[in-house]
């Protein structure tokens, strides 16, 4: 069986964090003329009872082990939720954060509505910010791990400028 990344979420839960990311962030420094993300976090991540999604379990290294159901390619499935989420402040009222993920081996890429690419080892996203300051939460699945470990690194650029980086990593469980 082929390894799938479930990249995508519901809408319903990505307008949730979308809706997220525009909240305020004492930390940020909305006064700066470059964009800065604060308080990174990778990991694990769950829902609150609002449907929230958030980073619950910090962390780099996990074996898999099945958290939630996910809907992907038009199915429901098993699935581990992980992601990310930071404070930024930004220079612009409006700013696009272009993200590439990088793994170690072939993966398929699917949304909740379709298989979108076959054996990838790079995916490349983006997503829009409202406001120069605000709390930005990205949750992710991933439906199997099989017998290899399956390690990836995501970088996020503003205007070209790394922005951010971390890495998440699932063994197969034992």
């Amino acid at each position: 069986m082929r390894l799938r990344f479930y990249f995508a979420v519901t809408w319903s839960v990505l307008v949730v964090s979308l809706n997220a990311c525009t909240s305020q962030s004492p930390s940020a420094n909305p006064s700066s003329d470059k964009f800065v993300v604060s308080n990174l976090r990778s990991g694990l991540v769950s829902f609150a009872s609002n449907g929230n999604p958030f980073v619950s379990t910090p962390g780099t290294d996990f074996t898999y082990q099945e958290t939630g159901t996910c809907t992907a390619a038009g199915e429901q499935i098993r699935c581990i939720w992980h992601g990310f989420e930071f404070d930024y402040s930004s220079p612009d009222q409006h700013s696009r954060v272009d993200c590439v993920i990088k793994s170690n081996r072939p993966q398929d890429r699917v949304d909740p509505s379709a298989l979108r690419e076959t054996d990838v080892t790079e995916v490349r996203f983006s997503f829009e910010l409202l406001g120069r300051t605000g709390r930005y939460v990205r949750p992710q699945y991933t439906g199997t791990v099989h017998s290899r470990p399956f390690n990836r690194t995501t970088t996020c650029f503003y205007r070209g400028e790394q922005v951010l980086q971390f890495s998440f990593n699932l063994s197969p469980p034992a």
